[in-house]
């Protein structure tokens, strides 16, 4: 989010340090290495070290504690596999912790669960089952009063509307997802559905108006670095 390019840069130097905390902690603190690591993962998503956090999310999920925990590591697991479209490994983590998730009685959990399942099927191309484990995680995000994910659900929701061609709807969809990143001051994520808008103006023949989304979207992107 917005404020956090220091912070990055920060851990950027003191990446080997980093390394070696985690290490130390996941022969000595099993539980501390995962929390550490739940708090890195923004880290290396943003810098796209997608590999190396795999790597320590593997070792995660063999070090989980509890259900709750591994239920997070999953959600981990998943996301960062749907980066490198590893798209069947992504449903197994996914699928996992959504059947431990509605176990347990986890909302939260069940929530993220199908967000995961929903971002890979989405990947995949079936739009249709994408975009009903959208809606169904969006329902339970608003039920527990998770307005970031509620975000996330909705610009993938107006995403997928304008991959069908559905260019009116995927404007409405992302000008309220753009609203709602702008409230959190997150210049990531506001760059990024910039982005698809501008893609979105581009079908609708407003090539002034996508110009500037591009543009805007880069003075996001720098900003935060």
């Amino acid at each position: 989010s917005s404020g956090d390019f220091s912070a990055y840069s920060a851990l950027d130097t003191d990446a080997p340090n980093i390394r070696a905390a985690l290490e130390w902690n996941f022969a000595r603190d099993k539980p501390q290495a995962v929390r550490v690591l739940a708090e890195l993962a923004a880290y290396w998503r943003v810098r796209g070290n997608i590999t190396e956090a795999r790597s320590w999310i593997a070792q995660g999920l063999n070090a989980a504690p509890d259900d709750s925990t591994r239920i997070s590591m999953l959600g981990l697991a998943a996301s960062f596999a749907t980066f490198q479209d590893e798209l069947a490994e992504s449903l197994g983590f996914a699928g996992e912790a959504l059947d431990l998730a509605r176990s347990s009685g986890d909302i939260p959990g069940t929530a993220s669960a199908l967000f995961r399942i929903a971002e890979a099927r989405h990947r995949q191309g079936q739009l249709d089952a994408a975009e009903g484990l959208y809606r169904e995680a969006l329902e339970h995000f608003k039920t527990y009063g998770d307005a970031r994910f509620e975000m996330l659900c909705v610009a993938n929701l107006g995403m997928l509307a304008r991959q069908r061609g559905e260019l009116y709807d995927a404007v409405a969809l992302l000008e309220d997802a753009i609203a709602r990143a702008q409230t959190f001051g997150d210049r990531r994520l506001l760059g990024e559905f910039r982005i698809s808008m501008g893609w979105v103006q581009i079908g609708l023949n407003d090539f002034e108006h996508s110009r500037r989304l591009f543009e805007q979207a880069f003075a996001d992107k720098r900003e935060d670095g």
